[in-house]
């Protein structure tokens, strides 16, 4: 049984933490059974041995199994908790860094309202020179100083725009909590991170799934997109809610490289990442599948997108047909979840 690659994984990430009576219980009645097996019973009493033995086997993989998910669970709950608790503190730091970038901003007005006519002043005076060497020689001059204060004022613009950008309001307040998480988590890694919601969110939402599954997923989908770019030239991750041919869809698009055949081939069954090193576990994955056949819904992975700031798009659709969909530039393949 612990050849089974979800149990075995389990047990190395979780297993100090497996503890309680029932599991000392099935484990020594495992033990006090199998201590009747004798060369001298016949056999219908080692057949009804055996077949305890199993039987009790079967509960301790059963618990084991249980007890795992219930640690996994107990961890995203944990995780909506701390999102929800530290808004509050986020905010605050939110005004803070505000306070600090418009400081920063007032500055550079300051500086650019006196510089700005003097290198206006420089520019007219190097127009004004009849001797193309001497126009030369004070451009060559001039524009080292110019390069330097648009460097500047492009970087305090870029990571205040990153930093005190607005996003789209869900409606729903346990969603756009979890998605001004992801979105912290991109600008700390320096990842751009946008939302677009095309549908209202509340009427699609509220008969298909709960806000915890949802929050579970729409978490979990955004955690991977933001370890696929982390190592990427372009680092760019959107979330798109709205609706495909009247079914509710949550799109998360990144420009990460594509899935491998391995991970394709095994979503839904067991756990498998090819970004461990960055901190991908597969878990997620292996979750939002268990999820979606809770809900019936279907998994998308389109990777043929005719896209320069994404190159591919992780989709949950919510069509009743509980599919696993995978498209590339060369094939087409539906299977179930």
């Amino acid at each position: 049984m612990f050849k089974i690659k979800r149990l075995k994984n389990g047990i190395q990430n979780y297993g100090s933490k497996i503890t309680g009576d029932i599991g000392v219980f099935i484990s020594v009645s495992i033990l006090l059974t199998a201590s009747l097996f004798d060369k001298q019973n016949t056999n219908i009493m080692k057949s009804i041995i055996l077949f305890c033995v199993i039987l009790i086997g079967v509960l301790l993989f059963l618990w084991i199994k249980r007890y795992i998910t219930n640690i996994y669970l107990e961890k995203v709950y944990k995780r909506n908790v701390e999102i929800l608790e530290n808004s509050l503190a986020e905010q605050q730091e939110i005004n803070r860094e505000l306070r600090q970038s418009n400081e920063e901003l007032s500055g550079i007005i300051h500086r650019d309202n006196k510089l700005i006519p003097a290198m206006e002043s420089a520019v007219e005076e190097i127009l004004a020179c009849n001797a193309p060497d001497e126009q030369k020689e004070k451009s060559k001059a001039l524009l080292p100083q110019l390069k330097v204060m648009s460097s500047e004022r492009s970087t305090i613009l870029t990571d205040y725009e990153n930093l005190h950008k607005a996003l789209v309001q869900t409606g729903i307040f346990s969603i756009d909590a979890s998605l001004k998480y992801l979105m912290k988590r991109a600008n700390k890694d320096g990842i751009s991170f946008d939302l677009s919601v095309t549908c209202d969110m509340k009427e699609s939402v509220k008969a298909l799934i709960s806000e915890n599954d949802l929050n579970t997923l729409i978490l979990d989908l955004g955690e991977n997109a933001l370890i696929a770019v982390r190592e990427a030239k372009k680092r760019n991750v959107l979330v798109v809610f709205g609706t495909e041919n009247e079914s509710f869809i949550i799109s998360v698009y990144d420009s990460g490289i594509p899935f491998e055949k391995k991970v394709i081939d095994n979503l839904g069954k067991r756990r498998i990442t090819t970004h461990k090193k960055t901190g991908g576990s597969g878990i997620g994955l292996m979750t939002a599948a268990r999820l979606l056949r809770k809900h019936n819904a279907s998994f998308v992975i389109d990777e043929n997108l005719d896209s320069d700031s994404y190159s591919k798009r992780v989709s949950v659709i919510f069509d009743g047909l509980s599919q696993c969909r995978i498209i590339t530039a060369t094939n087409k393949i539906t299977r179930p979840l």
